[in-house]
């Protein structure tokens, strides 16, 4: 059996560097307006040994995605200001094509088909389970995090 690490360093209040893992240089964006699920899909992610940031708004992930290029980013359909939508359509008119993955609480007729459009890989109801956060880490990045469930 062997001993994994888990090393956590915090950074800042929401971003958390992990252990030496084959998963090290991977990094989920998180964006949701709601701070209950921002920290419940944080701790989804950190249960994975996977880096994890955490933008409240659409504006925000605007304003920092410019100086890092996450794996992929879960965006919360609806956001108010700009939403998740409005925030994705920026992101790809600066050219900015990080794979994302929209996410709704409230799924609606048209909304798939408008997250498509506007470039997302696809469209999500949450909760997001763990299952889910696995199967677009690999699809992502060609691998499963270790200790990953099957």
């Amino acid at each position: 059996m062997s001993h994994l690490r888990m090393h956590r360093r915090p950074v800042d209040a929401d971003r958390v560097v992990l252990g030496d893992r084959s998963m090290a240089s991977t990094c989920i964006w998180i964006v949701d307006d709601d701070p209950s699920v921002g920290r419940a899909l944080r701790r989804v992610v950190q249960s994975l040994d996977v880096d994890c940031v955490l933008c409240s708004s659409g504006e925000e992930l605007l304003s920092r995605i410019g100086t890092a290029r996450p794996t992929f980013v879960l965006l919360d359909f609806h956001m108010p200001n700009t939403s998740g939508v409005d925030a994705l359509r920026k992101m790809r008119a600066r050219g900015i094509e990080v794979p994302t993955v929209m996410m709704t609480g409230v799924e609606r007729e048209g909304n798939r088909m408008t997250c498509l459009a506007a470039g997302a890989a696809e469209l999500l109801a949450k909760p997001v389970s763990i299952q889910t956060i696995t199967t677009l880490l690999d699809r992502f990045t060609g691998h499963a995090p270790d200790g990953a469930p099957s």
